[in-house]
């Protein structure tokens, strides 16, 4: 594969167009200086606006970006034109360095053109011996060598507002597939570009594939036996990225290009390379005898020999020349020792199928799976190969260079790549590769803090984690390639880092069954008595459930256009158990979000000296759609507030509010008291309401509907969260009834008062001022408003108590909102009084607190105590 970096620095034009080397052909070694060949088309250079628009980076202002490319016979050659204007300081540094790269066995590099144009003149910079030509290797250090050369000059004399412009072309000789073109181009950018040209040239019996996320339509012409593909833009519309975005999708439109037709024609491309009935050496057939000889469950000598190619076969890349394309026979791989991916690949299958079992190649990619689906047919869309096993509901995908991978075959843990492209005869689509939904965590890590002798001997911490299939395979990798103490001394800074003082109190002791893909870890910690008194850590002594903190992170909730990145696949677990507290510990809500792409949830447990929370995260996908931003943000905000705890030992409650708040803040401990303080709350209010109607009865006659003192009524509703509001409006329809002989039920109208309140509103204006259509109006707007804050409020509270990041503030703001709509009924008790102006002892008999609504008074402050502890505990 090979990419082409049009200008150091720029980090905008990267165009790949991927050919495969000619064995027998020269070496194209150092760059060749000549002409632009008769199939271009010039582009004209833009004019540079007056004004420099928005977005631009670097320094530079792209004027033109013109690629175009030509398939001949055996040949494919790939020309490339762009300038840009050097616009401040910054630019200097990236203008003034021209960097291509090409690889020399089958690719020639041909520079045409390097020219300044300053005010109004034109100046020719192209001076052939002042590039240099040298191999970097910059991967040499992963084990992998490609071969590619890089030719550079500095530019000399470059000033600000200067405008630079180069033409080169790649000329790609191959046999192996001879004119083949595979390109991923964009057509968005996120800075601006003056003009885009992209032009193809093809043979007209050889349809060019096109695929990709672009909009922008080609312009298709037919001329003598050749097909012609042009797409035009001018000032393209610039895309500002987006943060937290999956690594394989682009947040700008881009083309994929292919001269192969469809899946099939990559598949059979490929076969003449991975034939799975490839000679084995004499070293094979002894491997395959012992594997006989070791194991007699098929199962188990699968599972050999997949663990001898991973582990025995170091991974080397050696991608020069026919190597960066075409495997290696598993004789060479066997004699070196080493292979790169398609490499061990083609050896596991071939000594897969030499023991009867059905495998074969696969195409995908490592970090750009998911794309695949949206690009065209081409074998170098794919930078990995790895193996299928089986086919249909047996298929295993095992990736062959991976290492120290666990399980026992078919149980081997997927690798996460999306799709693949078997390579076997008839095959002509990708095929995904699926994950199976764990049932367990991949991860679980249980912190056990004992505070039992906390004030002599300290807080005792053990440590259990245990990691399964896909985490267990990572561990045993880093336990490969660091010690055990290394590791233990990692995480004692961990914990240092949030307990200072604390120290080893056992060796690390880990646990692998291999088989199982199972591997357990013990960690022991003591954190002194005068570590734990110091620094703070007995007034908020840190709780972290770092399996699950930090695996997502909020996004912009604004007009989201791409999809949101998820860690995938995650199903990670935190456990943390206090026993033998020094202090009461309260529980805390609950948190059940299930989302299509992730889910998250809490368990709470609690007692007077313990306390168990379980925090686990799991997500589904390995993306979050842009439309589910909220929901995405709702869920990264829940884990943040939920598992970072700090617990304060040094708070200290004791009498009757200490048993509220616990029971509020646990009411599943089976706490009697506060079973008995509700039951006697609502015994109470009975008895209040009870008294007040009995007293009624004795009011005197000659009453219009029900009058009563504004204080009263002020005090009565707030206190008892409207319940005398509804009592008020029960005797009003009541008196209605009677009055007018009405077949109507006065206590459904008063429970439903959010329905009925605005007729009963209109029936007090009838008596109160049957002429003004102004009062009218305005008692029932204000009749409806209140129906509407009680209906709002009663939708608030329920929302806000099922939420797990509900704040203390919004809750109190409902609650005050909601106490504070009988204001608006004021104006009605004032209307009702004047009306019985002319009977002064009705008033003064009904605004008179009696025992009925003394009682009533207890019955709401005690609700009004729990509402507030509530806040503060629950």
């Amino acid at each position: 594969m090979r990419t082409l970096v049009l200008c150091a620095g720029a980090g905008l034009f990267y165009l790949a167009s991927f050919t495969f080397p000619n064995a027998g052909a020269q070496p194209f070694d150092t760059p060749v200086f000549a002409a632009v060949d008769d199939w271009v088309e010039i582009q004209p250079l833009p004019q540079t606006p007056d004004t420099t628009p928005d977005g631009t980076t670097n320094g530079l202002f792209y004027l033109l970006s013109d690629t175009q490319f030509r398939i001949d016979g055996a040949v494919m050659q790939e020309y490339v034109h762009i300038a840009y204007e050097v616009i401040d300081r910054a630019g200097l540094e990236s203008a003034g360095r021209l960097s291509f790269e090409f690889d020399p066995s089958d690719t020639r590099l041909i520079i045409h053109a390097v020219r300044l144009h300053r005010d109004g003149e034109v100046f020719d910079r192209l001076i052939p011996d002042r590039f240099v030509t040298v191999r970097r290797e910059p991967d040499l250090s992963s084990g992998i060598v490609d071969g590619d050369l890089t030719s550079f000059t500095e530019l000399t004399d470059i000033r600000v507002g200067d405008v630079l412009e180069y033409q080169i072309t790649y000329t790609t000789h191959s046999e192996v597939w001879p004119g083949g073109l595979g390109a991923r181009l964009s057509t968005q950018w996120s800075i601006p570009v003056e003009s885009h040209h992209l032009r193809v040239i093809a043979p007209a019996n050889a349809p060019l594939s096109i695929a990709g996320t672009s909009e922008l339509q080609p312009v298709v012409s037919s001329s003598d036996g050749w097909s012609e593909y042009v797409w035009q833009q001018s000032r393209p519309q610039r895309v500002v990225g987006e943060n937290n975005v999956p690594g394989d999708h682009s947040s700008w439109q881009f083309l994929s290009l292919s001269s192969m037709g469809s899946w099939a024609d990559v598949v059979d491309w490929a076969l003449p390379f991975y034939d799975p009935d490839v000679a084995l050496p004499a070293s094979a057939n002894a491997l395959l005898e012992r594997v006989r000889m070791d194991h007699t469950d098929q199962r188990d000598r699968i599972t050999a020999i997949v663990r001898y190619v991973q582990d025995e076969v170091r991974y080397v890349s050696d991608s020069t020349g026919l190597g960066s394309h075409v495997p290696r026979t598993p004789a060479a791989v066997l004699a070196n020792g080493y292979g790169d991916c398609k490499d061990k690949s083609l050896l596991l299958v071939a000594l897969l199928r030499a023991i009867g079992v059905e495998a074969s190649v696969a195409l995908t990619d490592i970090d750009r799976g998911y794309e695949l689906q949206t690009l065209a047919p081409s074998p170098f869309v794919f930078d990995h190969a790895i193996v299928r096993i089986g086919h249909g509901r047996d298929t295993v995908w095992v990736d062959a260079t991976a290492s120290h991978e666990g399980g026992r075959y078919p149980y081997f843990a997927a690798p996460a790549y999306h799709f693949a492209l078997p390579v076997v005869a008839a095959q002509d689509r990708l095929m995904p590769i699926e994950i199976a939904e764990p049932q367990v965590p991949y991860v679980e890590v249980h912190e056990r803090f004992d505070m039992a002798d906390v004030d002599t001997d300290g807080v005792t911490l053990d440590v259990i984690s245990l990691y399964r299939d896909r985490q267990a395979n990572a561990f045993r990798a880093n336990l490969a390639d660091r010690s055990s103490a290394a590791i233990s001394e990692s995480y004692l800074r961990y914990y240092r880092s949030y307990y200072p003082g604390i120290e080893l109190a056992a060796d690390l002791a880990i646990e692998d069954d291999r088989d199982a893909n199972l591997i357990s870890v013990t960690e022991s910690y003591l954190l002194s008595a005068e570590a734990f008194g110091a620094d703070g850590l007995r007034d908020a002594f840190p709780l972290r459930g770092d399996m699950v903190l930090n695996q997502l992170d909020t996004v912009d909730s604004g007009e989201r256009q791409s999809p949101i990145h998820l860690p995938w696949p995650v199903y990670q677990m935190h456990v943390h158990d206090i026993v033998n507290a020094p202090t009461p510990l309260y529980g805390l809500p609950e948190v059940n979000l299930n989302e299509p792409f992730a889910r998250y949830w809490t368990l709470v447990r609690g007692g007077a000296d313990s306390l168990h929370l379980e925090y686990t995260l799991q997500t589904r996908s390995s993306r979050a759609r842009a439309e589910d931003v909220l929901s995405y943000n709702t869920l990264a905000d829940t884990v943040l507030d939920t598992a970072d705890l700090t617990i304060n030992f040094d708070f200290n409650e004791s009498g009757p509010l200490d048993a509220v708040s616990r029971w509020l803040s646990d009411p599943e401990n089976g706490d009697l008291f506060g079973l008995g303080f509700l039951a006697g709350l609502y015994v109470l209010g009975a008895a209040g309401a009870i008294l007040a109607f009995r007293r009624d009865r004795r009011m005197p006659a000659g009453a219009v509907l029900y009058p009563v003192g504004p204080i009263k009524f002020l005090i009565m509703s707030i206190v008892t969260f409207n319940l005398y509001t509804l009592l008020w409006m029960w005797r009003n329809w009541a008196w209605i009834k009677n009055q007018d002989d009405r077949n109507i039920s006065a206590f459904v109208r008063a429970w439903f008062s959010p329905l009925f309140f605005p007729a009963l509103a209109m029936e007090i204006e009838e008596f109160a001022n049957r002429d003004s259509k102004l009062s009218r109006a305005v008692s029932l707007c204000l009749a409806v408003v209140f129906s509407i804050l009680v209906v709002g409020t009663t939708i608030a509270e329920t929302v806000l108590n099922q939420s797990a990041t509900a704040s203390l503030s919004g809750q109190g703001i409902v609650l005050a909102a909601g106490l504070s709509s009988s204001l608006l009924l004021l104006p009605f008790v004032f209307k009702i009084n004047a009306l019985n102006r002319d009977n002064p002892d009705i008033l003064r008999f009904n605004s008179r607190f009696t025992v009925g609504t003394v009682i009533l008074l207890i019955y709401g402050a005690a609700f009004l105590a729990l509402a507030a502890v509530g806040l503060l505990y629950g």
